[in-house]
């Protein structure tokens, strides 16, 4: 709408701009140029300015250059420049000159060109400042012109120093004490006095504002301006506040204007809190090409509020167009100067308008000043420039290239932005891309840049759009699904929505213009929607339906182009629900759950407790039909698990507490269509416990005290109370106890080593027992071992002690004696026994075993101390001969049997027989052996029934043989005859 008001002024502008002459198009030439800058006293140069800042613009401001110096070599192409020369401070032969800023209008149109530039000066004068109201605190100074060029500044505690300061004319000075600076800064208006001194009151002034900057939002502004304005002078100067808080003094009759980049300035009349709104002024330009490309036509349009100066104009800092009056002193001038300013932006277009790297020329120009709107508040102001560049024509359009200058946002300080329009002649084609913002179509917009820059526009054949329709988004209340959109065609669009329900369809992202490789959707584009009974024109379409409906949609670009798709709305009804498959995998095993199970509504699976079950329902589905073709719709998934709900066709859970009593965990599977039809699917789980039991041993004393050893030969308590289950109560867990030695061999029960005294009597063996009553009979290392079983699983408790004693322990360290053991001679042994104990013992019995058998025992009434050792003696007398075992033992009535048999002393003696024995031994063989030669001689001498026949059993063999031929020739007979 802008853009069309600015061409209708355009239009009614240019009926006063006379024809376009004839010029050349070809590329402006290049001048060397030598700039001068003097100091002038008076009509007199003294000498050239030291080292002033310069600043060079073209007419438009878009070319820079700046420099130091007071004579400057530059090279600028032909046209009008703007040298802003700044003010500086320069001594000439001993004298102190002041300039001011001093503006130049620079005519580049020769080869070579010198320029004087005169800037005119204030003398300074060597002069005495005296301060009042010092009170031996330090302050500083600040001496500025009443352009506000600071050319002094001194921080001093003196009441009275010297300085170069201006003769005959104002000058400011700024003051603040520096223990005080929140007091703000002082202003005053000077002029040397008589003899050339300055009194300047020092003292918080009659004026003094302090408070927050906050925008209308309620968000704190912490970098501002306040400009302090007098009237009385048409003097101003700015201070920078970049904390959010502001504090400033100055003389009465000063006004105080606070202002911010990109808000409206406001006055301040008292203390406290300020609140900005935002402001923004704009320049509009509005570029129209002719259909050959040979023309160019501009109108600018100067469109400012009460926060913004004119720009480019003398003051432009001021903040204010009613400031920038009062000090260009009277209306009048403010509008010549106007008038001025604005009529000169057109003289130049170099860097400012190409076509295909072509300069265009001025032809003419002129400021509508009938169309000046101006007033306190506000401006409004129209110029309007031909151009022209015989070079182009309409053959250019094909790949058409423009660069055109964008002056960069200014902040002066509201926002004045600079809007630049280009229409041009030519159906056939489009802009295509650009190097910065532009909105497409003819005419288009670039749009503000923050930086001052050329912008590149390239132009293309023209394309039409066309439909992306998956980027289509449907929503209505309730929806899980992220896209209805069943089809990706360009010229049909099948959209699944839930039936009688109000749903909204935003087609935002669909339009594409390959042109600019955009999706379009904003004015001037359009979306119109049509069918037999409705129509709608719009990007986003709300409606609610009970049956399948079509439209046809045309969707037209920026650039005026169109396209078309259809648009069919697919209606789906509760009774259309998905189809649930699903599997669940623990383990590394996968476990199916097919749509015949599924669809009944509930489904009993069995997994184990704490492990990762990972559920893909992705398999499910919902399909339907439309003119013979299938399509699938998007599902969403919905899983809801004991204190857990989860998205996503595939999801993990854990079942953390397992089934108990047989009462399954419930979980949901709900399965939603694009059309929001729903399908639920029960899930019953049993969960397998795997958590063991906690299995803990405790050790108490006979007074269910807890303990921390285990006294040997004492009796303790050992517990499983502080076991537990955590889904199971002690009525469901059995327990299993186990002692064993340090070599893992098992210690029976109610042995020499183990007693077992008590255990519950609701068990039916002791080791069966929640507890059990027992007595270790041994120092030693144990093993204890504790099985808690529920009626699953099984957990254990394993620990070690080394069984603790603290009476005495009687070591028999030695056996000694002399000589030989003889059976049946009393001999004298010497033991020796050590107490290794935690007490004394008065008293003691060494007691001697043989084999076993009680040999001798003695008693001794000696005190043993600990650690110490004693010689006992003891006669034993050994009844048997030979080798023999003798055990020595020590004992007292408080050391325990155990620990006695764990001191003794084992010892092998040899023992010798008797003398008198050894006699009787050589008589009994010397008898044996006689009678041993009697029978053999009676036997060899028949003299015993059967002694040949013993004789001849003793014979050899070979005279047995003799004797039985003998024996078979029978003798003679002496009365036998022969």
């Amino acid at each position: 709408m802008l853009s069309a008001i600015l061409i209708a002024v355009f239009l009614a502008g240019m009926a006063n701009v006379t024809a376009a002459s004839s010029s050349s198009s070809y590329a402006p030439s290049t001048s060397h140029v030598n700039l001068n800058m003097y100091v002038m006293e008076g009509k007199n140069q003294v000498g050239f300015a030291v080292n002033p800042v310069i600043y060079i613009n073209a007419s438009q401001g878009q070319y820079t250059f700046t420099d130091t110096g007071n004579s400057l070599n530059v090279s600028l192409s032909y046209g009008s420049y703007l040298v802003t020369v700044m003010p500086t401070l320069s001594i000439i032969g001993g004298a102190h000159y002041l300039t001011n800023k001093t503006y130049y209008y620079l005519d580049v149109n020769s080869a070579n060109q010198a320029v004087a530039i005169n800037l005119k000066a204030v003398v300074l004068t060597y002069s005495t400042v005296n301060l009042k109201n010092l009170n031996g605190e330090t302050t500083t100074l600040m001496f500025s012109t009443t352009e506000g060029y600071n050319f002094f500044t001194k921080t001093t505690n003196s009441s009275s120093f010297s300085a170069y300061l201006p003769n005959g004319t104002m000058f400011y000075a700024n003051s603040y004490y520096n223990s005080e600076p929140s007091q703000g800064v002082t202003s005053q208006i000077l002029t040397l006095e008589s003899k050339n001194t300055v009194t300047i009151e020092l003292g918080r002034s009659a004026v003094n504002y302090f408070g927050a900057v906050y925008s209308k939002s309620g968000s704190k502004i912490n970098s501002f301006k306040i400009v302090e304005f007098n009237s009385t002078i048409n003097h101003y100067t700015t201070v920078s506040f970049n904390s959010g808080l502001y504090y400033i003094s100055a003389q009465g009759g000063t006004e105080f204007m606070i202002a911010a980049n990109g808000y409206k300035p406001v006055s301040i009349t008292t203390s406290g809190t300020l609140t900005l709104i935002p402001s923004t002024s704009n320049v509009f330009k509005n570029y129209s090409l002719s259909k050959n490309l040979q023309t160019v036509s501009v109108v600018t349009h100067y469109n400012l509020n009460s926060g913004t100066a004119f720009p480019d104009m003398a003051n432009s800092t001021v903040m204010s167009l009613s400031y920038q009056e009062a000090l260009d002193n009277l209306s009048t001038g403010f509008v010549n100067d106007v008038e001025k300013i604005a009529g000169h932006m057109p003289a130049n277009t170099y860097y400012s308008f190409m076509a295909n790297n072509s300069y265009y020329n001025l032809t003419n120009s002129h400021v509508d000043m009938k169309s000046l709107v101006y007033n306190k508040y506000s401006l409004s102001l129209y110029t309007f420039a031909n151009y022209t560049n015989t070079k182009m024509s309409s053959k250019d359009y094909k790949n058409l290239v423009l660069k055109v200058y964008q002056k960069g946002t200014q902040y002066t300080p509201s926002t004045v932005n600079y809007l630049t329009y280009i229409n041009y002649n030519n159906i056939n084609v489009s802009v295509q891309s650009a190097s910065s913002s532009v909105t497409y179509g003819n005419p288009f917009e670039i749009m503000p840049v923050s930086k001052s820059s050329m912008v590149t526009v390239s132009f293309g054949k023209v394309q039409n759009p066309y439909f992306v329709n998956s980027n289509a988004v449907v929503y209505y209340k309730g929806m899980v699904t992220t896209s209805s959109v069943i089809n990706t065609t360009a010229r049909n669009t099948l959209v699944v929505v839930p039936y009688n329900t109000i749903f909204s369809i935003n087609m935002s992202k669909t339009l594409y213009n390959p042109i600019i490789g955009q999706y379009q959707y904003k004015s001037p584009v359009s979306f119109m929607w049509k069918n037999s009974t409705t129509s709608y024109n719009g990007y986003n379409y709300s409606l609610k339906l009970m049956k399948t409906t079509e439209f046809l949609l045309t969707g037209m670009d920026s650039s005026g182009f169109s396209n078309v798709t259809n648009v069919t709305f697919i209606v789906l009804k509760n009774t259309e629900s998905p189809n649930v498959n699903f599997t669940y995998t623990f383990n590394g095993k996968v476990h199916k759950v097919m749509s015949s199970t599924a669809n009944t509504g509930t489904v009993s699976i069995t997994v184990p407790q704490n492990s990762q079950v990972t559920f893909d329902a992705s398999l499910s589905s919902l399909n339907l039909t439309y003119n013979k073709e299938k399509y699938s719709v998007q599902l969403s998934y919905s899983w809801m698990f004991p204190n857990s709900t989860l998205k996503g066709a595939t999801v993990n859970y854990q079942f953390t507490t397992p089934t108990i009593n047989g009462v399954p965990k419930l979980g949901m599977l709900n399965v939603t269509s694009a059309g929001n039809t729903t399908r639920s699917v029960q899930i019953k789980a049993i969960v397998n416990d795997t958590t063991n039991p906690s299995a803990v041993v405790t050790i108490q004393n006979p007074s269910n005290k807890n303990i921390t050893a285990i006294p040997a030969g004492s009796p303790v308590i050992l517990t499983a109370n502080y076991s537990a289950d955590k889904y199971y109560g002690k009525s469901k867990l059995s327990y299993n106890w186990t002692f064993m030695f340090a070599n893992g061999t098992k210690i029976p029960a109610n042995t020499a080593n183990l007693t077992i005294l008590k255990y519950d009597s609701s068990s039916s063996v002791w080791n069966r027992s929640a507890w059990v009553e027992v007595q270790f009979n041994l120092v030693a290392k144990i093993h204890i071992s504790l099985k808690v079983t529920n009626p699953v699983l099984s957990g254990y408790d394993n620990i070690s002690y080394t069984t603790t004693y603290s009476g005495p322990k009687l070591l028999v360290s030695g056996v000694h004696y002399s000589g030989t053991f003889s059976q049946g001679v009393t001999k004298e042994v010497q033991v020796n026994v050590t107490n290794h104990g935690k007490v004394s013992v008065t008293g003691l019995t060494i007691v001697v075993y043989d084999n076993g058998a009680l040999l001798k025992s003695k008693s001794f009434t000696q005190t043993l101390a600990v650690n110490q050792t004693r010689t006992y003696d003891i006669n034993i007398s050994l009844a048997n001969s030979g080798s023999q075992s003798l055990s020595f033992q020590a004992s007292n009535s408080a050391q325990p049997n155990f620990v006695q048999k764990d001191g003794q002393l084992v010892k092998t003696v040899s023992v010798g027989v008797s003398s008198d024995r050894v006699l009787l031994v050589i008589v009994a063989i010397i008898v044996i052996i006689l009678i041993l030669a009697l029978l053999y001689y009676r036997l060899t001498k028949g003299k015993f029934p059967g002694a040949a026949r013993v004789r001849q059993q003793s014979l050899p063999q070979s005279n047995q043989k003799k004797i039985t031929d003998q024996k078979q020739v029978p003798k003679k007979d002496s009365n036998t005859k022969q």
